[in-house]
């Protein structure tokens, strides 16, 4: 029986001590770098995604990152971080960020990522994603007015089905689902999973899906009004 606390906020006596290293900046970049999503394969990998601007000037001191226009890349492979590379970009599309990444039983990535307009998907083996080559040409899976908060979520169940969600305020705001059978090439239309927004919600940010052991999906986000 863990041994019970005897102060509010207090630490029970045989709680280990968690030692954090210090920050690493996996971006190395004076420009513009957000946005970060980030999974672990099966060998223990780590692997984050981030929006990186390759063109704009460097960022100033005390100011916020915006939304770049490449995904780019580094891996913890149990010793170091590799150096950061951008992996993915799609020509004439101004903006390339808030990246969502999952992983299949095959270790295989699937990225999604908004433009503009547009979400886009692209895969490659966990283990070359560091290569450009590796990736698939960059697939448009949805359009429309897209938040700046977190708008896209992605999973894989056991079958190899690749699931999207995402938030679309072309109108009064909707959470739409599609999902591809074929490895990310083509995409179902879009299904409205959301309700009907009420009278205040204007709305929908902060999209997140996960699947449940048995295969089920699950879909959250969040509303938005005039008060928050």
């Amino acid at each position: 029986v863990p041994a019970a606390t005897h102060a509010q906020g207090a630490v029970a006596q045989d709680a280990p001590v968690v030692i954090w290293s210090q920050p690493t900046n996996l971006s190395r970049s004076p420009r513009s770098s957000g946005d970060p999503a980030i999974v672990a394969d099966s060998r223990g990998h780590v692997h984050v995604f981030w929006s990186e601007d390759l063109v704009g000037q460097p960022m100033r001191e005390g100011s916020l990152p915006g939304i770049g226009n490449a995904i780019a890349y580094s891996r913890w492979d149990g010793y170091r971080w590799t150096a950061p590379v951008d992996v993915l970009s799609v020509q004439g599309e101004t903006l390339a960020g808030l990246p969502a990444v999952a992983l299949d039983a095959e270790n295989r990535l699937h990225l999604v990522w908004i433009g503009q307009r547009t979400i886009y998907y692209s895969s490659a083996p966990a283990e070359a994603a560091a290569s450009t080559h590796a990736w698939g040409t960059p697939v448009v899976v949805a359009e429309g007015s897209l938040p700046r908060t977190y708008p896209v979520a992605i999973a894989v169940d056991s079958a190899g089905t690749t699931h999207v969600v995402l938030a679309d305020n072309s109108h009064e705001g909707a959470v739409v689902a599609t999902r591809s059978l074929d490895g990310g090439a083509t995409w179902a239309p879009p299904k409205v999973i959301s309700r009907p927004p009420d009278a205040l919600e204007s709305s929908t940010s902060r999209v997140r899906l996960i699947i449940d052991p048995v295969g089920r999906l699950h879909a959250t986000w969040q509303t938005n009004q005039a008060e928050g």
